[in-house]
């Protein structure tokens, strides 16, 4: 695709996404997720997005599974048809 993001933006858009990422990450730069929201946001999704400044690619994981309203959204998030697969 000419827009790598915004192809995968159309494919996602009507999943829940909340996207956590540090600035400081050496495994994924934090450019990846910059580019993605927007195009996220252009597709129509609904998308929820943390930065957390000077934290790493783990530091970035232990944040966000370690704040209670990641969880508390995360099984907020219901199925909204097609399969139960």
């Amino acid at each position: 695709a000419a827009d790598p993001f915004a192809a995968l933006a159309a494919r996602i858009k009507s999943l829940p996404i909340w996207i956590g990422h540090g600035d400081a990450d050496e495994a994924v730069p934090v450019e990846q997720s910059r580019r993605l929201v927007p195009a996220l946001r252009s597709a129509g999704a609904t998308v929820r997005y943390t930065e957390y400044p000077r934290v790493t690619h783990d530091g970035a994981a232990e944040k966000t599974y370690g704040d209670s309203a990641a969880f508390a959204w995360l099984f907020a998030q219901r199925r909204s048809g097609g399969s139960s697969q």
